[in-house]
């Protein structure tokens, strides 16, 4: 996720349910329908 050949960085992400199977430690942020309440901050 972290891999600089990609062009980007993952800092934090959400999604339906929260994954524990990532190669490093990614935070949640919650699920898909508080996007635009967290873009509105």
């Amino acid at each position: 996720m972290s891999d600089p050949t990609t062009g980007y960085r993952v800092l934090d992400y959400f999604n339906d349910g929260k994954r524990m199977n990532f190669e490093i430690p990614i935070p949640y942020l919650g699920t898909i329908d508080k996007i635009s309440a967290y873009m509105e901050k």
